[in-house]
């Protein structure tokens, strides 16, 4: 996919939506984008391009959005961000060593 020409682009974009201050909806959608990228990382190629900015899409992106908050958007945000990192950790090629220096 192009995808990966305008990842490093994309990631930063995430990074700056992707904070609990922001639109939930856009939010939300962001973690589902995520979520899309994260299916593929079983393929060689992308797990070479991808593994970088595993750091970044679960410190940055994905786990601040677990936070708790009362309210039934926040609560639809913290699920899709907890199936999120689950997508992750389901993936054959992915390991904590990728994430931790």
């Amino acid at each position: 996919s192009s995808n990966r020409f305008f990842l490093k682009d994309i990631i930063e974009i995430l990074r700056i939506v992707m904070k609990p201050d922001r639109d939930p909806e856009v939010r939300n959608q962001c973690l589902l984008i995520i979520a899309n990228l994260l299916q593929f990382i079983d393929d060689t190629d992308t797990t070479v391009i991808i593994s970088p900015y595993l750091t970044i899409l679960i410190d940055e992106c994905i786990l601040p959005n677990m936070q708790w908050k009362a309210g039934r958007i926040a609560a639809a945000i913290r699920a899709t961000a907890i199936a999120t990192l689950w997508s992750l950790f389901q993936a054959k090629s992915f390991s904590f060593e990728q994430v931790r220096v």
